[in-house]
């Protein structure tokens, strides 16, 4: 039996008569008969070998184990029973997990053990009714599922002198000698020697969880099946597995996260697409139904880790009853018709295919009724704020933190204008440089630095979008811990970009507009940043905080063009800052949008700062750096990014800056999908 495919069973069944207790194979019982047995059939010795032909099932290599205790010589075989929430079933198990009691057609109607697999497992001829006699608990009739369902005159598993058999109405018929008397179809179990045991005095240990799966089964490898536990990664594929990061969480083991979304593989004998929504409504989630590739191979990838890819798992789409000519369009996932599929080139559609299976990533269309038997459900993963750093938008030496807490008030301020800054006044402060020199026009030299960028977390810089023209990460390293953008001062960590995320609906006409970006830093040595006194991540504003009161001072730090008379050939060699005051939105209106004219500022994800007389001001080369400002616990959250202006440090054009508050979502959203 493989190992390694997990399955959950569902466990709380519901008896016909009479609640029966949750059983573990350490509660295993001999099954007996009822009735007295004449003398006379124990002369054949062991009494029911399961060895019978011709079988449908002969794939099945029936057991030869004895399936009744009915001497203390010839003991059979102990099980237990697995009982399910949603159907009236159960499953009648050895021990050892190794065989289920299933049901053979051929030569009559008999029963034998049959080995515990896929096919068993989802079988109706393994699974069982029992009826508990209300005024005997300790005795009980089994009917078996598929029978009953398929052939309704058939009745309840009696014994005669030759085996096990079903009671059915033309039984007599065919046979006087075949009368069974009710006495006959009534059994009871034995636990140790031959003494009957009272149903009711099984013990009641077996706890389950949420609904209702054993919870010995949660935790130990089962061929039966089990939820899935193990956070085990199938080589090659590309995705892990987690439960949750420090941006999301599932909340509860067994369910993985991925796009905000967690994810749940449900195993269950007879699952048909109707029962797939209460099994998932019993799991707080929903079935699922893949809204993108992502989503899709995500699915595909899970099924594959813990099911080998095995078997066809039920979607959430549906179609109505009442179809169109165009029978694919008609599939819906509740939300109106579905704008991303990946139906299998071959499927069928038929006016009574109103349910979708996924199966080897492809979708194929089929009747609500299959019992497909597996379903993974979704629901909404528990997306956390990037969580705020001991130490984030702190300055490291006090000197120097003083130096910027005097800047944070509204007065005299001693990047165009600005003061070379000291190594830990801005140690969140990032380089974004081009891994081999360009030229630019009007500059002889060549020119590596390219953008500023703050680091938000120790594998995420937040920068701006029309920095990435070219979104190739092998463009790019990004310099943490710099000073001189010139010559090495030792206190330097370079990184390669593993990622550049630009925002998708960023647009540069008729200005920056979603002008927002972040890259994540690959790996070095299983880390990213190390955090020192010249590195430290800034705080993210909060959802409740806003662009402090006009006139408050905040500050502006990059490698940029210091002189715009000179352009490229004045870059700061040293990290320049600047305090520079913000400006109430319908004065930076007022300046930017002219009546008749294009809208270049747009308060909703913008702000300004600066001067009204200009001469301080960020310029080319400082654009996706920070503009932080200083909280009242001594923190700096970066409240804007550097975007564009008219020119730098002219009059009556303040520079603009990308408004952060307003993308903490998109922000928490694209590192929570990378598993931060």
């Amino acid at each position: 039996m493989d190992q390694n495919i997990l399955f959950i069973i569902l466990s709380c069944f519901v008896a016909q008569g009479l609640s029966l207790k949750c059983m573990t194979p350490d509660d295993a019982r001999y099954l007996t008969t009822d009735q007295s047995i004449p003398a006379r059939w124990k002369e054949r010795g062991r009494w029911h070998t399961g060895d019978f032909f011709p079988s449908p099932h002969n794939s099945w290599e029936f057991s030869k184990t004895s399936v009744l205790h009915l001497t203390s010589e010839e003991n059979g075989a102990k099980m237990w029973w697995l009982k399910d929430k949603l159907n009236d079933y159960y499953m009648l198990v050895t021990k050892d997990l190794s065989n289920m009691l299933c049901t053979l057609m051929g030569a009559g109607l008999q029963i034998a053990w049959a080995p515990v697999n896929d096919e068993t497992r989802f079988s109706g001829y393994c699974h069982w009714i029992i009826n508990v006699d209300p005024d005997d608990p300790a005795r009980f009739q089994m009917r078996n599922a598929e029978l009953k369902l398929s052939l309704g005159d058939i009745g309840a598993v009696f014994l005669n002198r030759s085996g096990l058999y079903f009671d059915y109405a033309t039984n007599e018929v065919n046979d006087p000698a075949n009368h069974v008397d009710e006495s006959m179809t009534w059994w009871k179990w034995r636990h140790e020697g031959l003494e009957l045991e009272d149903m009711t005095s099984l013990p009641d240990k077996c706890e389950t969880n949420e609904i209702g799966v054993p919870l010995f089964m949660a935790e130990e490898e089962s061929p039966l099946g089990r939820s899935l536990g193990g956070r085990r990664r199938k080589r090659g594929s590309r995705f892990k597995f987690l439960t949750s990061t420090k941006f999301a969480s599932c909340d509860e083991d067994r369910w993985w996260l991925h796009n905000k979304k967690c994810y749940r593989i449900y195993v269950a004998p007879n699952l048909d697409h109707y029962t797939t929504t209460n099994v998932c409504r019993v799991l707080k989630g929903r079935v699922v139904q893949p809204k993108s590739a992502s989503d899709n191979n995500f699915v595909r990838a899970l099924i594959k880790n813990f099911a080998r890819g095995k078997g066809m798992y039920w979607l959430g789409a549906t179609a109505p009853p009442i179809r169109s000519r165009n029978l694919k369009a008609d599939f819906s996932d509740g939300l109106g018709n579905m704008r991303y599929t990946r139906w299998h080139p071959k499927s069928r559609f038929l006016p009574s295919h109103r349910c979708v299976v996924i199966s080897n990533g492809f979708w194929n269309s089929t009747t609500c009724n299959q019992t497909a038997g597996r379903v993974i459900c979704e629901r909404d993963a528990v997306v956390r704020e990037l969580p705020k750093s001991s130490t984030c938008g702190k300055i490291q030496e006090r000197g120097v933190d003083a130096v910027m807490a005097a800047q944070a008030g509204v007065g005299t301020v001693r990047i165009v204008g600005g003061d070379n800054a000291y190594a830990t006044q801005f140690p969140w402060q990032a380089a974004i440089r081009f891994r081999h020199p360009i030229r630019v026009r009007g500059y002889k030299g060549r020119v590596y630095h390219n953008c500023g960028g703050a680091l938000i977390d120790s594998c995420w810089v937040l920068s701006a979008a029309h920095c990435f023209y070219d979104s190739n990460p092998k463009t790019y390293i990004v310099r943490l811990g710099d000073l001189n953008n010139n010559r090495v001062d030792g206190t330097e960590q370079e990184f390669d970009p593993q990622e550049i995320i630009v925002h998708e609906d960023y647009t540069d006409i008729p200005s920056h507009r979603q002008d927002i970006a972040l890259i994540k830093l690959k790996k070095k040595n299983g880390r990213c940043a190390r955090y020192t006194r010249q590195v430290q991540p800034v705080c993210l504003p909060t959802i409740e905080f806003d662009i402090p009161e006009d006139g408050a001072m905040c500050q502006v730090s990059g490698w940029g063009v210091t002189d715009t008379s000179k352009g490229q050939g004045s870059a700061a060699e040293v990290l320049q800052w600047i305090s520079v005051p913000t400006m109430r939105d319908d004065i930076c209106s007022i300046k930017y949008n002219k009546p008749d004219k294009s809208v270049y500022f747009l308060r909703d994800v913008m702000f300004c700062a600066g001067y009204k007389t200009g001469g301080k001001d960020s310029c080319s080369g400082d654009s996706g750096g920070p503009y932080v400002c200083r909280g009242s616990d001594g923190r700096y959250a970066v409240a804007g990014i550097v975007s564009f202006g008219i020119g730098c440090a002219r009059k009556s054009y303040p520079g603009v800056y990308t408004r952060v508050r307003q993308f903490l979502p998109w922000i928490n959203e694209m590192i929570s999908e990378r598993g931060g």
